[in-house]
């Protein structure tokens, strides 16, 4: 991915496109920066997929809402988007036992449809 576009994790691109649903302003504001430019690309959201993916650590904090509301962002704007919840991460690398990793998901999952993601 670095050599096929170029990526300089140094280095941020303006967001220079938007995506339906989310004028250029907003996209501005909601992120940063960009991996690579989409500029003079058409964006065939059609074929597209928005991934994010959050860790289960206990009680979301303000980044993970962020996030998540975020994704209901692009979600309402009319794109395809999924949250993968890290619950294997969780399980083997906080070493939170099984079942509680479990408990974790399932309270995660229903806090992010009651945010209003439409899974």
């Amino acid at each position: 991915m670095i050599k096929k576009y170029n990526y300089n994790p140094l280095l941020f691109n303006k967001i220079d496109f938007q995506l339906p649903g989310i004028s250029k302003n907003e996209m501005q504001l909601m992120w940063l920066c960009s991996y690579h430019s989409l500029k003079n690309k058409k964006v065939n959201c059609e074929n597209t997929l928005f991934t994010t993916g959050i860790g289960l650590s206990g009680v979301p904090h303000m980044g993970t809402i962020s996030q998540i509301i975020r994704a209901i962002k692009l979600q309402r704007g009319g794109n395809k988007v999924q949250i993968v919840l890290g619950d294997i991460d969780a399980y083997t690398g906080r070493h939170i036992s099984w079942t509680q990793t479990q408990y974790l998901k399932e309270k995660y999952r229903n806090f992010i449809l009651k945010l209003g993601f439409n899974s």
